[in-house]
């Protein structure tokens, strides 16, 4: 066991020095903000595997596709009214048929979650079906799929 009693003034001031220079060094380099980032990466990670079960209830996880009683396109079956309040909310200028792109409806539908909350899978699944009944049966769906992927 040591003493403190057996240390010098001297070297006392050079641990308690080297304590608060440790403690300084370790809050620079691992700020609490990093945590975030890594929690809303694995959220994203988790919003791309629903996506993909969207797709497969959308469209058959096909891109070219275009359902004319809806007016729907593309891999996440995007109608028009939603191209226009997205449009509207972000000062982008984005046509219907641009939705055919996968990526582009991957960042609207990344868009829209953030807005509902990424801790809400489940209203955000019935969010982008609609509203109503219907889409309990909506989510239902998706989440068979999200679970056979």
């Amino acid at each position: 066991m040591v003493s403190f009693e057996t240390y010098t003034q001297k070297e006392m001031k050079a641990i308690l020095l080297t304590v608060i220079f440790l403690l300084i060094f370790r809050a620079v380099l691992a700020p609490e903000a990093r945590m975030l980032w890594v929690e809303a990466s694995k959220k994203i990670g988790k919003l791309d595997k629903i996506i993909e079960a969207v797709a497969w209830v959308e469209s058959g996880h096909g891109k070219y596709v275009w359902n004319p009683e809806e007016g729907a396109v593309g891999w996440l079956q995007i109608r028009q009214c939603r191209v226009d309040d997205y449009n509207r909310q972000t000062g982008n200028n984005y046509r219907l048929e641009d939705f055919y792109d996968y990526e582009l409806s991957r960042k609207m539908f990344i868009w829209y979650a953030e807005k509902i909350g990424l801790n809400n899978t489940d209203l955000l699944i019935r969010k982008w079906n609609g509203s109503g009944k219907k889409t309990y049966e909506y989510l239902a769906k998706v989440q068979k799929v999200y679970l056979s992927l």
